[in-house]
């Protein structure tokens, strides 16, 4: 199901660097301007705390969408 909705939209949007406060909005935002799929990329030798938590509350708020 994934792989057949990812070709259909053929779109992701890569977040980079976008700290946990700012997450949910611009996932919205991302969300309501047609886009479905999103990355949220780690950082290479700094502390990962932000991107799992940011990870954490896009699952949890667009679970199912």
């Amino acid at each position: 199901m994934i792989k057949e909705e990812f070709e259909k939209e053929k779109i992701v949007a890569i977040m980079r660097g976008v700290k946990k406060e700012k997450i949910l909005p611009l996932t919205q935002a991302l969300y309501d301007g047609g886009i479905r799929f999103v990355e949220v990329t780690f950082p290479q030798g700094e502390d990962e705390t932000n991107t799992i938590e940011s990870i954490r509350l896009i699952a949890e708020n667009f679970k199912g969408r």
